[in-house]
């Protein structure tokens, strides 16, 4: 968990990873998890940077 990084750490999908690898649970449980965990944080940084786009004057890609 230390590769994510501290604030991703922090958020409750990652702390449920976290959960099920150290109740050793079933790889399929933690592997789709894990996945989901992924895209939540995708899509977290996706609507972060389109705010911050937004919020400026000239209009840029969101995905320079």
């Amino acid at each position: 968990m230390a590769a994510i990084g501290k604030q991703r750490e922090l958020r409750r999908h990652w702390q449920h990873v976290r959960k099920l690898i150290l109740e050793e649970a079933d790889v399929v449980a933690v592997g789709w998890q894990l996945r989901l965990a992924v895209l939540k944080d995708a899509k977290l940084d996706v609507a972060r940077r389109h705010v911050v786009q937004v919020g400026r004057s000239s209009v840029r890609p969101i995905f320079c």
